[in-house]
């Protein structure tokens, strides 16, 4: 049977750094998932992570912002132990214009 997790982070206006609030909503969820792995003896574990930017006008590359936001994530997922495939994608524009859409949805599926 296949568990996950999914959360979202989010990024300021045309930035891909992780911020602090960022990176603690990563280590919440890098604790609980390994926590999961361990208890389910996880053998195969995927990691989807989507980018997106709110839909301005001050951004005319959309797609490369919101790539590196789901790189950045990724990565950072990797280098604290996260194994398995990761399926990284930046999907450009989000569909509302507000703060909210400068974000990344991870989804981490392990059976």
């Amino acid at each position: 049977m296949a568990k996950n997790f999914a959360t979202k982070v989010f990024f300021g206006l045309n930035r891909s750094d992780l911020s602090n609030q960022t990176l603690t909503t990563l280590k919440s969820l890098l604790k609980a998932a390994k926590a999961a792995f361990k208890r389910d003896s996880a053998k195969r574990v995927i990691v989807q992570v989507v980018g997106y930017v709110q839909p301005t006008k001050k951004n005319p590359f959309p797609g490369s912002l919101s790539t590196a936001r789901a790189q950045n994530v990724a990565n950072w997922l990797k280098s604290n132990g996260i194994v398995g495939k990761y399926v990284v994608t930046g999907a450009g524009n989000a569909r509302r214009n507000v703060a909210a859409s400068r974000a990344a949805e991870i989804s981490i599926n392990w059976g």
